[in-house]
């Protein structure tokens, strides 16, 4: 079985606070997987980080979510138009990695794994989603209510192999 190799596709690091990024011209060859690695710090209460592919705002996102918080641990499912890569509560910092399978692929849907932190209310979550599409993944944006400040990072990478 080959090694993975994760290969920096590209880093977007704020220079001021913002309510959403987006990676676009992923390539379509050369790589299976992507992840996608947040570090950074929001300036209030943000519900969720929402992922969303090639513009689509349609309800063809779903997830199930399993929460251990320190209010106790929770769950969720539901589908709707947006994947939703973090829960976080109160302000903070905060550590999402995405797991996005089989990006480039056109005969199936794209399978999801995140994990996230939540300095809000210590603890953390993972989400299983799926985006109910066979495009290959060009784009890829994220957003949120309120703001990531300045310094968060924002890495993706491709996954040989």
């Amino acid at each position: 079985m080959p090694t993975a190799t994760y290969i920096p596709l590209q880093t977007i690091t704020l220079s001021s606070p913002a309510t959403s990024i987006t990676f676009s011209n992923l390539p379509s060859t050369g790589f299976r997987d992507l992840v996608l690695v947040v570090e950074g710090t929001y300036s209030s209460s943000l519900f969720d980080t929402a992922i969303t592919f090639n513009n689509d705002g349609g309800n063809n996102y779903s997830y199930v979510s399993i929460n251990a918080f320190i209010g106790g641990p929770s769950s969720g499912a539901a589908t709707i138009s947006y994947a939703p890569l973090s829960y976080n509560t109160g302000s903070g910092r905060t550590l999402a990695i995405a797991h996005i399978f089989d990006y480039s692929v056109t005969d199936k849907s794209k399978a999801m794994l995140f994990k996230s932190n939540n300095a809000g209310a210590p603890g953390g979550s993972t989400i299983a989603a799926r985006w109910n599409s066979t495009a290959a993944i060009s784009t890829m944006r994220l957003a949120w209510a309120n703001q990531y400040l300045a310094g968060s990072t924002f890495s993706l990478y491709g996954i040989a192999g």
